[in-house]
């Protein structure tokens, strides 16, 4: 964050700035999807959900809810949209 008086303020300071604010964002998406990824495997947490399957339906959902404000809206009404485990052969994200 930019702090000083602004007649300081660069170019490339700003570059700076932008770029930490671009690393904040991509660690906090990283960290949003891998709560999504958790949420999915504590819901079929007794079904022995395969590894390969949960990784398929969190890169799906992902990638059809594309905005990180929308997967992170998503992981908490989660349980209401997924279906049940026998259900899931038929599921498509």
């Amino acid at each position: 964050m930019f702090t000083a008086p602004f007649k300081q303020l660069s170019s490339v300071k700003l570059l700076e700035n932008l770029a930490a604010y671009k690393k904040r964002k991509a660690a906090e998406r990283v960290n949003i999807i891998k709560n999504l990824k958790d949420r999915i495997e504590n819901l079929y947490i007794d079904d022995k959900l395969k590894p390969e399957k949960l990784i398929e339906y969190t890169q799906e959902l992902t990638k059809e809810l594309k905005y990180t404000s929308v997967i992170q809206a998503f992981t908490l009404v989660l349980p209401q949209f997924m279906p049940k485990y026998n259900e899931l052969k038929h599921f498509n994200a």
